[in-house]
């Protein structure tokens, strides 16, 4: 994990916790967690690593398949929860890259592995602002409860793409600012 990790497996690790077993091994396991986060890293390699990850989980999931010919109207009109463009894996994304990015120079990133608490303490660490906080912890929560709603009736995670619109804006939003291209 140290020299020759992935870029996704480092993202993992922000909400990687040991929920059971020795105490020691668990000690010693949210040391490295957070040693591992908590250290500088080339912050424009991880940026283009996170960036070109969900373009290609973008690419992968639109790719047609066989069974899609006759939903593909429909689609159109479709949200995925989860996957779909400013959904559930972008701000998971983001909030992975902040941790990442800032963990050494703001180490209580490195002390929570939930969303909503790592959101809180970047909006503390002025990494994101309130409004952007509150934006991010509402959409994510709404989002969530509606999956596990598809999920307990056991149906697709896509909703029609107005239900969400505000959070999707709200969150492309933020996925523009903080991955935009920068202009030297």
């Amino acid at each position: 994990q140290e020299e020759s990790a992935w870029t996704w497996e480092h993202q993992a690790l922000v909400r990687a916790r040991a929920v059971a077993g020795d105490p020691a091994l668990i000690k010693r396991f949210s040391a490295l967690r957070k040693e591992l986060i908590c250290r500088s890293r080339d912050i424009e390699r991880l940026h283009a690593d996170i960036i070109e990850m969900r373009e290609k989980m973008r690419e992968h999931l639109s790719a047609p398949k066989r069974s899609d010919t006759l939903v593909a109207a429909a689609s159109a009109e479709a949200f995925n929860i989860k996957q779909g463009q400013g959904g559930i894996v972008d701000i998971e994304f983001l909030v992975q890259f902040l941790v990442l990015a800032n963990g050494l120079t703001y180490p209580r990133l490195a002390d929570w592995t939930d969303n909503i608490r790592l959101i809180e303490v970047l909006s503390e660490a002025g990494l994101l602002s309130q409004q952007e906080a509150e934006q991010m912890t509402i959409a994510y929560q709404d989002y969530r409860a509606a999956a596990h709603l598809s999920a307990l009736k056991q149906q697709k995670e896509a909703t029609s793409v107005s239900t969400f619109a505000v959070y999707q804006q709200q969150v492309s939003q933020l996925w523009a600012r903080i991955f935009a291209p920068s202009v030297d």
